[in-house]
């Protein structure tokens, strides 16, 4: 082979090579420290199977910041996490949201709900600029109403798959499926209000949701 054609082949695999080395540079396992805050469930497409009395009910919504949201677990929420080892992290998140109800003229009722979900997962870079997070863990679920009169609860379990875009440095764009399937749901309303003999009613529900939801999120 000519000198010419060989100095330029080895300057082409040095190219490949220095290419292939910056491309791979940040890949592997989120370092252990890193602290993690996110705005989960921003937007996204869920649906949501609601089940209570032998009835179910399908509702498939566009979220937006919790706007048309089916019920809690679609709506926006903060996560902290933290990574104990390379790639595996521990946290939870949180969601905190109060509504009010009623006809014109009338009294109204409010209600809390409140959603308390820990969870592990492992992250892992394939570059600087993108990675897959895999999460699981369970929720619980409380609503309290105003006057007392009734409340919900439910567990669930949890679980999530996104995937982890960085714009800019510490900061990340997640977007990936989400599946939560509840257990020990319940409804329990207190009927002294509505009748003499004042029993309480219990009715068992349960909630299968799936779809694709987006956040942010900071790594510090």
């Amino acid at each position: 082979m000519p000198k010419m054609h060989r100095e330029f082949c080895a300057l082409v695999a040095t190219m490949l090579w220095t290419a292939g080395a910056h491309a791979a540079e940040g890949a592997g396992p989120v370092d252990r420290g890193t602290f993690v805050l996110s705005a989960e469930h921003l937007t996204g497409v869920i649906h949501d199977d609601l089940k209570s009395n032998g009835a179910t009910l399908g509702i498939t919504t566009i979220a937006l910041f919790g706007y048309q949201a089916t019920t809690v677990f679609d709506m926006p929420r903060i996560a902290f996490d933290g990574f104990v080892i390379d790639g595996l992290s521990i946290g939870g998140s949180l969601a905190v949201y109060q509504a009010s109800f009623g006809l014109s003229g009338q009294n109204s009722q409010s209600y809390t709900d409140v959603l308390i979900a820990p969870r592990v997962g492992y992250a892992y870079l394939f570059s600087r600029s993108v990675g897959i997070w895999p999460r699981a863990g369970f929720s619980y679920w409380h609503r309290g109403f105003s006057d007392a009169a009734a409340s919900t609860h439910a567990f669930a379990f949890d679980a999530d798959c996104p995937l982890v875009f960085f714009p800019a440095p510490h900061f990340a764009i997640t977007v990936g499926p989400i599946l939560d399937v509840s257990f020990g749901g319940s409804v329990t309303t207190d009927t002294v209000n509505l009748a003499p003999v004042g029993v309480a009613a219990n009715q068992d529900i349960s909630l299968l949701q799936f779809g694709l939801s987006a956040g942010v999120a900071g790594f510090f």
